[in-house]
């Protein structure tokens, strides 16, 4: 995580010394992969698991069956932290994605990779707590503004066109 940010401020400080202030997306896609490499990084406990995310060979297996097989893990205060930070960066994704202005606008031309950036951004945020309490309002909360966040990615993809309308289809169903 500190080699990322360290990376991070160099990549910002040399973007600043080239002329790309009046070019939003050469900053705004900068955030878009330092978020999904901050939240990729942390999910290494999501990567171990065995599913196929978006329906691919097995038709059987999808996204929600990667929250089934929960293992024991060695560090809790380690798998915390992580599950923090890959939390934050799935959230900032989506919303830096669905609603900043310029790149929300321009949603409809972005490239399937960063689509299926956003779709893995969705799993992690909507990841079911452990424990759930109703009377918990905080926890509510937050579940209620993750869950919209997904909701607002998948209308984005569903209100506008693309280049791979099959694609598309897949990873809305896959938010369903």
């Amino acid at each position: 995580n500190m080699d990322l940010d360290k990376w991070m401020v160099s990549w910002t400080i040399t973007l600043q010394s080239i002329d790309v202030q009046n070019d939003a997306w050469c900053l705004k896609s900068t955030l878009l992969y330092y978020n999904f490499a901050r939240m990729h990084l942390n999910t290494d406990w999501l990567l171990n698991r065995k599913a196929c995310l978006i329906g691919g060979v097995n038709k059987e297996s999808s996204w929600p069956e990667v929250w089934k097989s929960i293992e024991p893990v060695e560090s809790p205060g380690l798998k915390n932290a992580s599950h923090e930070i890959s939390t934050s960066a799935a959230a900032s994704l989506l919303k830096l994605a669905t609603k900043d202005k310029d790149i929300s606008s321009l949603f409809q031309f972005l490239p399937n990779h960063v689509y299926l950036m956003l779709f893995y951004a969705s799993m992690i945020i909507l990841e079911p707590p452990i424990s759930f309490d109703l009377a918990d309002t905080a926890l509510v909360n937050k579940l209620q503004k993750n869950f919209n966040l997904v909701k607002s990615f998948r209308q984005c993809l569903a209100s506008g066109a693309s280049s791979d309308p099959g694609f598309t289809r897949k990873i809305i169903e896959g938010t369903d």
